[in-house]
């Protein structure tokens, strides 16, 4: 009874409270007992919630950052890749750009879903490949253990267990053939370690290879390192099943970005050059020329290696005309592209990214 006296009275003094409007923050304070309550209204020592995760970084400047590490003197006109980004992932590593100022990133779904992808095939492969040596090593030891207990079974009826030798027996004596049975064991006892380490290692390695796999499908976001070597961390916005094509966003920058339109044009003989980072550590550039353009895709004689893939592909004026793609087609469909580049058409990828048309609203969607 009691208690349903205090929460009646505890009612009437809230409804004879005058009105205040409800205020947006979330405030806490803590009692005399170090417990804390949460309100919409100030007062009695209530402080806002912290808020979770790191605050954004609304006004950070990237252009004057990577104009400050470069020189002065040099700008994105003079090195177009100070907007080129590596893109890391658990499984794979290729090279992304900034397509919009506000942290758009374009690079190759290949990276950011590298799963089923040539560098997840070259990771299966060799998870095979240490399947393979496990089940040649457990052939062998299932052979050596059958002779071992073949010469067990001479010796038991030769009745030299126990005994002197007493008998020939494959062309020597019982003595000679215990000795035999001697390094046999020996040979069993190696294979036996050698296939317990190898099924143990290759156990671990296919399981962080799964791991990998997951992580890599089910990533929000990956990290992406400036080309003053700064890490970041960048979310997936969207992952195109049509095409071998990917949007990151870097929340909270000004950023560097190269200029494109779908309105280029590209013929045969024209020269390009992709971007990329080959070896891992420092940007690179890789010319060529244009020998063939088709809706879908522009083959190039440029000599792609895997750290150029999701970079971009320019014209000498330094327009993107194209995503690097590094993938080859075959001498049937008319080109010989042994080593060569293939690039999507900078047109596709503003096609397939609603968030890149200008004005469009910056939407958060996944294809």
């Amino acid at each position: 009874m009691a208690r349903y006296n205090t929460w009646a009275l505890g009612l009437s003094l809230l409804l004879a409270t005058p009105f205040v409007p409800a205020r947006s923050d979330i405030l806490r304070y803590q009692d005399a007992d170090g417990v804390w309550h949460f309100t919409d209204r100030p007062g009695a020592g209530a402080v806002p919630i912290p808020q979770a995760g790191p605050a954004l970084t609304k006004d950070r400047d990237l252009i004057a950052q990577l104009a400050d590490w470069r020189g002065a003197a040099s700008g994105l006109e003079a090195d177009p890749g100070l907007a080129v980004v590596a893109v890391r992932t658990p499984l794979a590593e290729g090279a992304g750009f900034f397509c919009s100022a506000d942290g758009y990133i374009l690079t190759t779904r290949h990276v950011v879903r590298p799963v089923g992808s040539d560098v997840w095939q070259q990771g299966q492969a060799a998870i095979d490949q240490g399947q393979g040596s496990l089940d040649e090593l457990e052939g062998q030891l299932q052979d050596w253990r059958l002779r071992l207990r073949r010469m067990d079974a001479q010796l038991s009826s030769m009745g030299e267990d126990d005994g002197p030798p007493a008998a020939q027996a494959d062309g020597g004596d019982a003595e000679g053939l215990r000795g035999k049975r001697s390094q046999v064991a020996r040979r069993v006892a190696e294979l036996e370690r050698l296939v317990r380490e190898t099924r143990s290692r290759t156990r671990s390695d296919r399981i962080a290879f799964d791991i990998k796999g997951a992580s890599a499908t089910l990533a929000a976001s990956l990290e992406v390192r400036l080309a003053d070597q700064t890490p970041l961390r960048a979310r997936v916005v969207a992952v195109s099943q049509a095409h071998d094509l990917a949007l990151l966003k870097l929340d909270g920058y000004r950023t560097p970005t190269l200029p494109s339109s779908p309105e280029i044009f590209l013929t045969p003989g024209q020269s390009v050059f992709a971007l990329g980072y080959p070896d891992d550590a420092s940007a690179g550039a890789a010319p060529g020329l244009v020998l063939r353009v088709t809706p879908e895709e522009v083959v190039t004689s440029v000599q792609l290696v895997p750290g150029y893939s999701g970079g971009p592909l320019l014209d000498a004026s330094g327009r993107v005309v194209g995503v690097s793609a590094v993938k080859r087609v075959g001498a049937d469909e008319g080109v010989y592209a042994e080593g060569q580049g293939i690039a999507i058409p900078i047109a596709v990828a503003l096609r397939e990214f609603p968030q890149l048309r200008p004005g469009a609203a910056r939407m958060a969607t996944k294809r």
